[in-house]
Parts: structure tokens; sequence; C-alpha cells
């Protein structure tokens, strides 16, 4: 695959081709212990790309692909509404072009609860393009001209199945840490990219309204909940294109 290739197709295309090639191929074991969740979060992605929430969809879309290059969860804590559990978390970082031209780092967090058949139970998902945003409802940080300084958050109660966005609030997600570990699988092979795994210090505090329906464009704010987290050295994916080669 050339660079030219990767620079025209656009790399989050490319790689959500990859989820669901992976969603929609023959049926087969899958190969991580996180595989209840993997499925779970491409499942997801496609319910909400199908329902025109093209952020949320990208952002679980993320979270299975970092789940699928062999990153292993990061124990986390998340507060909802004053109530601390134990969550499970990855990042995926990787290169977005914008409208514009500029190409930014688009940063998305995957957290999860899980019962004790790993199946997740809630999850949470925070994306951005900047090391610091303020959470909005709609976002769309991959439709509009210049995103930057806009953050995208999801919560989902997969038990009662209720969904709430980020409506206020901040959120921060900064690089700590790149390797030179290469990504497990194809991905960390194609020429004229670049697929590492990474470390990544985040938080989160926001105000979260209830979403009636998945293709809705506004949220019920009078059914609030408040979800704050942070941590340091949450294991995530690096992915960018390679510019130049010596």
């Amino acid at each position: 695959m050339s660079i030219r290739f990767v620079r025209l197709f656009g790399l989050s295309a490319l790689l959500g081709g990859l989820v669901s090639a992976r969603e929609t191929g023959p049926s087969e074991p899958l190969p991580n212990p996180d595989a209840e969740v993997e499925a779970a979060l491409g499942l997801m992605a496609a319910e909400a790309n199908s329902a025109g929430d093209h952020d949320a969809a990208d952002g679980f879309s993320g979270g299975a692909l970092a789940l699928r290059l062999g990153i292993r969860p990061t124990e986390i804590a998340v507060s909802v509404n004053g109530e601390t559990a134990r969550y499970w978390a990855v990042v995926a970082g990787i290169a977005h072009t914008l409208r514009g031209g500029p190409s930014v780092l688009k940063r998305s967090l995957i957290a999860w609860t899980a019962g004790d058949d790993r199946r997740p139970t809630a999850i949470l998902q925070v994306s951005l393009l900047t090391d610091e945003a303020s959470f909005a409802f709609p976002t769309d940080l991959l439709t509009a001209a210049d995103p930057r300084g806009r953050a995208r958050g999801t919560w989902v109660d997969l038990v009662q199945h209720l969904r709430f966005v980020a409506i206020s609030g901040a959120a921060g997600i900064v690089v700590a840490e790149t390797t030179d570990d290469p990504c497990d699988g194809a991905l960390g092979e194609l020429p004229g990219l670049r697929c590492v795994k990474a470390t990544y210090d985040m938080h989160a505090d926001g105000r979260f309204a209830a979403l009636l329906t998945r293709d809705a464009r506004t949220a019920d704010e009078t059914q609030i909940i408040l979800i704050q987290t942070a941590a340091q050295g949450v294991n995530g994916i690096f992915v960018s294109p390679i510019l130049s080669q010596p």
C-alpha cells in the first residue's frame, strides 16, 4: 500500500474498513481475552453508524481496533453520580485530516465494566482532537471544518439499555509515551503507516444527558448523570501515516 493511497483514502476510513472486515467476516474464535468487549464495540459502532452518529461509531471502532492490535487494557476508576467503579480502558490515537487540510491526532478513550463472563455492562467513550477540549453535543468531530477544542462523550448502560451524551464539562487526553513496539498483526507492518503501542494520560469531568434515540441531535436534559475519571499511563495505540521516508 502506497503512502499516496493512505493520504487519498483517508486513514480513519482505512482503519474503519479493517474493523468492518472483522465484523462481517466468517465466524471464528476471537483470539484475545477481551473478545467479548471487542465484539460489543464492533456492534455498537455499526449501530451508531447506521443511526448517523459517526462520532460515536468512530470512537467505538477505535477501541475495538486497539484491542485487536494487542493492547491490554489498563484498570482505571470511573465515578458515575458519585459511585466509583473499576473500569478497564484503552486509548486509540489515530491521525485525522481536517476538512481544511491540517492533520491532528484524534484520541478516543474507551473504558468499560464487565461481568464475570467478561461481557461489558457499561461503556464510556471520550473522543477529542486536542490535548484539552470541552464537551458538547452534537460535536461533529468528523464533519465540522475545524472541530478542535470540542470533545464528545458517550456513556452506555448495556444492562438497562440507557445511553447518555456529554453536554458540558471538559476532558483531556495527551500522549504520555510512544514506543518502538509495533502494533500486533498486519497493521503494524503496512508500508507508509506507523502503528506503535503507546500510553496516554487522561481525565474527564462532565454532565451527561439522556439520548432517547440513537439518531437524536438533542439530549434530554431532565435526565442527567455526572461522570468523572482520571488516570495516567493508559495503554493504547498511536497510528499515523509516514509522510516521508529516507
